[in-house]
């Protein structure tokens, strides 16, 4: 379902002649889906969000994004 987001909304630009309108439920649900799956890829693969300075002295020095701590949690079977 998720692979097919885009599909959609290029179906959806094929319709109405290839302009966005925001009054367009479509694309606010393609919106919502994206944001979904960035949360979900924070919480459960890596953290995307740098909230702080270390966060992001860590992103310098490795070059990579953090684990996420649930990840890790899960991992470990601790939840």
């Amino acid at each position: 379902m998720i692979g097919l987001i885009p599909l959609v909304f290029i179906i959806q630009l094929y319709f109405f002649n290839w302009e966005v309108k925001t009054e367009n439920l479509m694309l606010w649900a393609i919106i919502a889906n994206v944001f979904g799956i960035l949360e979900h890829i924070n919480y459960y693969n890596r953290q995307l969000m740098i909230d702080n300075t270390s966060d992001l002295n860590y992103v310098i020095r490795n070059r990579k994004l953090k684990i996420a701590s649930l990840a890790k949690d899960l991992l470990e079977n601790k939840i």
